[in-house]
């Protein structure tokens, strides 16, 4: 329980399959549950956004809106670390995943990296998440920030 606290306390983030000496320490929330009963409209940010993100973090920012909503998303500022030699489809570098339901099962409608803004994206029905990973950081780049609503 006192490792818990500790944790909860300091913001240590540390992600599964990361060893103990992969910890990434976080100044903002990493990843939320952002629910349409307590607000129709905000804006979620990566860790320390505008400043640089910590390296090896895993954050999950969920959506939760009533039945007959949907989940709009657009990102206003997008700044993510990519090496040299960009991967094709951003697999293995800094990079943002979009998640949505289909027939009940959890599906990747796209990812983002670098720093080319993403289109606004709107989900299917009433769910919807945002997965943020990174494995580098720079002093050069600040992450992003996301505006989104309920309709």
């Amino acid at each position: 329980m006192w490792i818990l606290f500790y944790l909860l306390m300091t913001g240590v983030v540390l992600v599964e399959g990361m060893s103990r000496n992969e910890r990434a320490s976080v100044k903002a929330p990493c990843g939320q549950e952002l629910n349409s009963i307590n607000s129709k409209n905000g804006t979620f940010t990566s860790p320390n956004y505008p400043d640089p993100y910590p390296s090896n973090v895993y954050c999950v920012y969920k959506f939760v809106g009533k039945p007959e909503e949907r989940v709009q998303i657009s990102f206003t500022d997008f700044d993510l670390f990519l090496p040299d030699e960009p991967p094709r489809d951003c697999e293995g570098v800094d990079a943002v995943m979009i998640f949505i339901t289909i027939n009940g099962r959890r599906e990747r409608l796209d990812n983002f990296c670098g720093n080319k803004l993403p289109a606004q994206l709107m989900s299917n029905g009433p769910t919807m998440e945002v997965e943020f990973r990174s494995y580098h950081s720079s002093p050069e780049v600040k992450g992003f920030r996301a505006i989104y609503r309920f309709v």
